[in-house]
């Protein structure tokens, strides 16, 4: 019977550490993607833009210092989210009295995510702050045009990629 119950053990252990093995893939998969579209989005800018190598050098590091800064900024904001829609689920019942401990969480989370996004959004000010001053005129209206393009061309592909795992419609009923 003790075999029975070390394999049994052994069996879960290996499952869990199965288990969270595919979930760093799927986040180091995540952050590779993250990377790479970066990396592509810096690239397709020097060309847009046609930007000096000095104005690479001084651009490159300041746009990947933001960018980290806003991607840890959105995981907050993604576990706030997480956590309202929680909270949300777990209190559905009836109203609770003004000042409950349901209400001042919900008055936390709030403020929380208000405040994250604010963050994100002075984030992406300062950077536009800092290549108007970086960027002559021509290269300014460049970047306008090619921001709009490139995320309306990484929607598409996305949308795309999103098309091909969706599953397929039920087939219709006669």
């Amino acid at each position: 019977m003790n075999v029975k119950k070390m394999t049994a053990a052994m069996a879960i252990v290996l499952l869990g550490v199965g288990m969270l093995s595919a979930q760093d893939q799927a986040v180091a998969l995540r952050q590779r993607m993250r990377n790479n579209i970066g990396n592509l989005r810096l690239i397709r800018m020097t060309q847009a833009l046609n930007l000096t190598e000095d104005q690479t050098s001084r651009i490159y590091p300041m746009f990947n210092r933001v960018e980290k800064e806003k991607l840890d900024l959105q995981r907050n904001l993604a576990q706030h989210i997480q956590e309202l829609r929680r909270l949300l689920r777990d209190f559905a019942g009836p109203k609770a009295a003004p000042g409950s401990d349901r209400d001042v969480r919900f008055t936390e989370l709030s403020r929380k995510i208000g405040e994250t996004r604010r963050e994100i959004r002075a984030k992406d000010d300062a950077l536009e702050a800092f290549l108007e001053q970086e960027l002559e005129p021509l290269q300014q209206a460049r970047y306008i045009l090619f921001q709009i393009e490139f995320n309306q061309g990484l929607g598409d592909v996305l949308d795309r990629v999103r098309g091909r795992r969706a599953t397929p419609p039920a087939p219709i009923k006669k």
